[in-house]
């Protein structure tokens, strides 16, 4: 399995009219549940609980517990922390955004001389995934080097058509003389660099956010059960810029001295989706939910361009540029279903818990427009690297006194990736906390959370160099404002 997954992804980095992989598809399916500061100090279990913005991005029947109108906004507070183990050398780079993270309006409308008690409809706009991250992961190399990679991506083509075949990889190496041809021919290629030790390093900066702008409608019919549905646009921004260089040793035998490649990603895109729910209200003391998410064709314009430059041992510089690719490319996001309960002890207390599932081995990629590709090496990829993912959050709410609330909960969720394949696949965990004030008319609540997981990063294609371990965390403060009336 792991030498079927390893040529399939050395196919997909062999396409320069491909910048976009399976990496992509899973970054912007595997997004977050938006949250107020209420929901956060819960873990985000408020499927069932109801009266709550998020339901608008879980369970939309969720708004039919609304008994007045109501206006939230929210602000947050993130910090990632990112540790990278590469041979044994690790670096530490973290970073910090303040931003909004939601703000959202509900209205309400009581129904007369009917067994609808009332209709409620909302807005709001939310953040779903945040992307901002520093990444430094650096050591000695063990015995390989990235011109290694595009050595043999050159294999077979004649140096003079070398730029135009490979423009992003080869092509750049090529004319910044980090390889060479075996032969006039171009049969194969060499790196110019390979005696002694081989510092390499990547320097990776990430910014941009996904949000989330949903429009809801949730009918209570007779207090027993409420009913939802709505219908959220997504949109993405996400930029990624790279620098990975290479310092060889003081070696006659070394034509280079250095050599740098920097690509710089940018990715925007927009997609729709619906989201129907319900909840049955059997007691005064139980509510059981459960929501249904279409999958979303989120369809991307990507900006991409590469650059790569060498130093000779004597002090020469050669650089070289690659053109300006602009492609369009859609992503379908896998269904997700979920099912919520909650239970409310004595009207003191209130212990919920939500459950989802996602496909992720279901993404597709395809191309758009003039984009003629069909992007079956990444489909063939997503089925065989990606699975199924459970996730679990659970919280609970407790009112020690009259206004105020104590909240706490935990999330957890499985790796999206099948084992054997070189990927962590260690589950990530989320614990919260949070406490409220509520008032007649006005509410304030503060929610804090803290995730830990560990990735695999290669710094270029597996086959030829190991993995970098890397342990993420993330930490977000969130406060919410809301008033009703």
């Amino acid at each position: 399995m792991k030498k079927i997954v390893i040529a399939a992804v050395l196919a997909a980095l062999s396409l320069d009219l491909a910048a976009q992989n399976e990496v992509d598809a899973l970054r912007f399916s595997q997004n977050e549940f938006p949250v107020t500061g209420r929901t956060l100090g819960m873990a985000g279990a408020f499927g069932a609980v109801g009266a709550d913005q998020s339901n608008l991005f879980t369970n939309p029947a969720g708004l039919g517990g609304y008994k007045r109108r109501n206006f939230d906004i929210s602000f947050a507070l993130h910090d990632v922390t990112t540790n990278a183990n590469y041979r044994g050398s690790i670096n530490e780079h973290a970073r910090s955004r303040f931003n909004l993270n939601s703000i959202g309006l509900i209205g309400h409308k009581e129904v007369e001389d009917s067994p609808w008690k009332s209709v409620n409809f909302g807005f709001a706009h939310a953040k779903s995934n945040n992307f901002y991250q520093n990444l430094s992961i650096g050591g000695i190399s063990g015995g390989t080097t990235l011109m290694d990679q595009f050595a043999d991506e050159a294999a077979g083509i004649h140096p003079d058509d070398l730029m135009s075949a490979r423009p992003f990889g080869a092509g750049l190496a090529y004319q910044t003389y980090a390889i060479d041809p075996v032969d006039t021919l171009g049969t194969s290629y060499y790196a110019n660099s390979y005696t002694g030790d081989i510092l390499q390093n990547k320097r990776i900066q990430r910014t941009g956010v996904q949000s989330e702008t949903a429009f809801g409608v949730a009918g209570n019919y007779d207090n027993l059960l409420w009913i939802g549905m709505s219908l959220n646009f997504t949109s993405v921004r996400f930029r990624e810029l790279s620098n990975y260089t290479e310092n060889f040793a003081n070696d006659p035998a070394n034509d280079l001295s250095d050599l740098s490649y920097k690509e710089n990603l940018y990715s925007d895109g927009t997609g729709v989706s619906l989201k129907i729910g319900a909840v049955v209200l059997p007691t005064d003391w139980m509510r059981v939910g459960a929501a249904f998410h279409t999958a979303s064709r989120i369809t991307f314009t990507d900006t991409y361009t590469a650059d790569m430059r060498s130093t000779e041992r004597l002090g020469v510089t050669w650089s070289q540029s690659s053109p300006t690719l602009i492609t369009e490319y859609s992503v379908r996001t896998p269904a997700r279903y979920l099912a919520n309960v909650a239970f409310i002890i004595a009207k003191q207390a209130v212990v919920a818990l939500d459950y989802d599932y996602a496909a992720y081995d279901k993404m597709k990629m395809d191309g758009l427009h003039n984009n003629t590709y069909n992007y079956a090496p990444e489909n063939e990829t997503i089925s065989m690297v990606y699975k199924g993912v459970h996730r679990l959050r659970a919280g609970v709410e407790f009112r020690p006194l009259q206004a105020v609330r104590l909240r706490a909960g935990t999330i957890y969720q499985q790796s999206p990736f099948v084992s054997g394949v070189g990927a962590e696949t260690a589950p990530k965990m989320t614990y919260t906390g949070g406490i409220g004030y509520f008032f007649d008319y006005f509410m304030i609540d503060f929610g804090l959370a803290y995730t830990h997981n560990k990735e695999s990063y290669y710094l270029y294609n597996p086959a030829y160099v190991d993995a970098a371990g890397l342990k993420t965390s993330r930490f977000m403060g969130l406060i919410s404002i809301g008033m009703r009336y």
